[in-house]
């Protein structure tokens, strides 16, 4: 078990519905996540989408992401640093293979607007903004990350995804890199990515489909329940793909 004061006297909160069907028929899956921290899960009875049923207030997740708790978190776990500089390297090899797997579905969106949501330091939206000629604009909540991807000429919202204002703009792709796991709400924001995305435009998503439950993925995703939020919130799968071992990745477009 790691020591982590800042979860231990964070506001926590009871989740009484599932947030992918509705339903309130739980099984009791593990009392603890991956770091021995109290964190019960349970997995819904009516569609079988896994969740932390015990969990931190959203006022509280905002202060753990803006605050840089979560990278503190991360660092005792992994016995090293992880600050905002240390996983560029990481994600310059992840936009390569980004960039690599949408070119052949890109065609039609080239020179148009790119939202990268929960996009870090840039490095992707810098890669996929030069790739396909695009006007890219990265939502960040994490101030050091948010003044990273900044510093790199990108337009920037120092804002959670929920807080975001797209001022009636559509665009023509939207990222959701390594983020949708950490939502609280993915239904309802789900629904909120399908109001930005243009009439023709695309929507990627990627996931974890193998990794125990953690306080920082309130959610534990599968194909199955992923795609049910999806269709739940307006979108067609177009193309499913793995970028690893423990990941999946959908492109989708508007139903």
């Amino acid at each position: 078990m790691v020591s982590f004061p800042f979860y231990a006297a964070a506001p926590k909160e009871i989740v009484t519905s599932c947030n992918l069907c509705g339903g309130n028929r739980f099984a009791l899956y593990r009392l603890t996540d991956r770091y021995g921290l109290e964190a019960p899960s349970v997995e819904c009875q009516g569609c079988g989408l896994r969740f932390l049923s015990f969990r931190m207030t959203a006022e509280a997740y905002e202060e753990f992401y803006a605050g840089g708790h979560y990278r503190e978190l991360l660092a005792t776990f992994y016995g090293h640093p992880v600050s905002a500089q240390s996983i560029e390297a990481d994600q310059e090899r992840y936009a390569a293979l980004l960039s690599h797997a949408l070119d052949r579905y890109v065609g039609s969106v080239r020179g148009g607007l790119l939202l990268d949501l929960g996009g870090s330091t840039g490095i992707v939206a810098d890669r996929l903004a030069h790739d396909f000629d695009l006007d890219a604009t990265v939502v960040e909540a994490s101030v050091p990350e948010a003044n990273r991807a900044r510093d790199k000429g990108l337009s920037v919202a120092n804002v959670r995804l929920q807080d975001y204002a797209n001022g009636h703009v559509k665009y023509d792709l939207i990222l959701l890199c390594r983020t949708v796991d950490h939502l609280l709400d993915i239904a309802g924001d789900l629904r909120r990515i399908r109001g930005w995305l243009a009439p023709k435009g695309l929507f990627f998503v990627d996931f974890v489909t193998k990794t125990p439950p953690k306080i920082d993925h309130p959610y534990m995703l599968s194909k199955d329940t992923m795609r049910r939020y999806l269709e739940g919130a307006g979108f067609r799968v177009r193309a499913l793909g793995y970028s690893d071992a423990r990941h999946t990745n959908m492109l989708c477009e508007a139903a």
